[in-house]
């Protein structure tokens, strides 16, 4: 089907198409296997009430046992606070921050790996589909030119057949477009998340010490 295109917008309309299924699939299982095993508001008040307690490392496990990656933020802070427990020392809130931001840029990226393509994807396919348009208009145009009109029933064949490739460029395109604007609306919700629960156990750890 993609070689009736031609080269020029066949094969990259055919890679376009195979990375757009590739990375849709691959972020689908990356957010379905970081996702936690308790909801966020359960692991929220798990995590509470385990530091209202004062026991820091069942905290720790529990944020252990959730998984994901809000988990293993908060796991940061809560190390953190926990070490400078056993080192009997003094611990600020800038600290126990400072920890959590640098778990989070591990964490975010992860989140966001490949979006980039799928944007990439959603403009470059059309644009690709509109390259082959163009160019089989031009030969089209180019044989009446040369030859005349010849059969009306061929040149509307070469005509539909080089308004195919944008039709095509759109149908990679769209998916791509829909797929990234959910991954990027899961991705905001993570991290939105992240930061409101990392202030709150950050406020909880700070009152505790006090």
């Amino acid at each position: 089907f993609f070689a009736k295109f031609g080269w020029l917008a066949g094969i990259p309309l055919a890679i376009c198409s195979i990375l757009g299924v590739t990375f849709i699939v691959e972020r689908a299982i990356a957010f379905a296997t970081n996702r936690p095993n308790i909801g966020t508001e359960e692991l929220v008040a798990s995590v509470t009430d385990s530091l209202r307690n004062e026991n820091i490392m069942e905290a720790v496990s529990i944020c252990e046992e959730a998984g994901g990656s809000l988990a293993n933020v908060l796991k940061a802070g809560l190390l953190k606070y926990s070490q400078a427990q056993i080192e009997e020392r003094d611990i600020s809130k800038e600290e126990i921050q400072e920890s959590i931001q640098e778990a989070g840029l591990l964490e975010i990226p992860q989140l966001e790996s490949n979006l980039v393509w799928l944007t990439t994807i959603a403009v470059v396919a059309p644009l690709c589909g509109l390259l082959g348009t163009v160019t089989g208009m031009i030969s089209a145009f180019t044989s009446i030119a040369l030859e005349g009109t010849g059969d009306p029933q061929e040149l509307a064949g070469g005509i539909s057949m080089a308004l195919l490739t944008t039709a095509a460029g759109l149908v990679i395109a769209i998916p791509c477009l829909v797929f990234y604007n959910v991954y990027d609306s899961i991705v905001n919700k993570q991290v939105l998340d992240i930061e409101t629960v990392s202030a709150e156990v950050i406020n909880q750890l700070i009152a505790s010490k006090s």
